[in-house]
């Protein structure tokens, strides 16, 4: 007698009581055109690389910071190759830190602070996800390298501010190698806040007396929601 939980060629099967199906190994639902899946009061499970949310942070954009957290301004002297820094923290090749082309072949811009350096560098605004799950947190990185020594003072504090407030929930990332690696930090759930709202991130270098420290890109990444 054949199976009555089979359902054709499909290899779909009901449960007890038609309350789910399973797809079987080589099995397959189409969708035809003018079909559609109502998720809207459900929800629905993403494979693990569907579920994790990118969140670039443009180093081109970044600005210097002065001491008190404000952006450079006047007080910096507005001639020559620093008039970048001069009108906000816009960073340059004669800026602090640099912005420049790493190598005619690599092509690729980097941030480089040198030797004893500690200027404090802000990301654009991010505007906080629709998607994000705020039951759990989101991790912060940078791909960045030190030029030589290996002292564990070579590396980063990814810092991080929900919302408008002066609570700073950001930390140190792992010791920089002497070539391009990722590090990231983690912010706990209930440091997020909610969509609508934002968040800012902050980098700067613990201080390092004896190299540079270079920084070739900055991402968020967060759990996105499924229902």
């Amino acid at each position: 007698m054949a199976d009555p939980s089979y359902e054709g060629q499909s290899r779909v099967y009901r449960t007890q009581g038609a309350t789910a199906f399973i797809v079987a190994s080589g099995g397959r639902i189409t969708v035809e055109p003018g079909g559609a899946i109502d998720v809207a009061t459900g929800s629905i499970t993403l494979p693990p690389n569907l579920r994790r949310g990118f969140i670039p942070l443009d180093i081109l954009s970044a600005r210097a910071l002065a001491s008190a957290e404000a952006f450079l301004g006047a007080s910096v002297s507005a001639t020559g190759g620093n008039l970048g820094n001069a009108i906000g923290g816009l960073l340059n090749a004669n800026s602090t830190p640099t912005l420049t082309m790493f190598t005619t072949a690599a092509q690729a811009a980097v941030l480089t602070w040198a030797s004893g350096v500690g200027t404090e560098i802000a990301f654009p605004p991010v505007l906080i996800p629709a998607d994000l799950n705020t039951a759990t947190g989101i991790s912060i990185h940078a791909m960045a390298e030190r030029a030589s020594d290996n002292a564990s003072d070579n590396t980063f504090d990814l810092r991080f501010w929900s919302g408008i407030n002066a609570t700073e929930m950001g930390t140190t990332g792992a010791t920089l190698t002497s070539s391009p690696a990722e590090i990231s930090v983690l912010v706990g759930a209930t440091a997020l806040g909610n969509h609508p709202g934002v968040w800012n991130v902050h980098a700067v270098p613990i201080t390092h007396t004896n190299n540079a420290n270079r920084m070739f890109t900055a991402w968020i990444e967060y759990d996105k929601r499924t229902s």
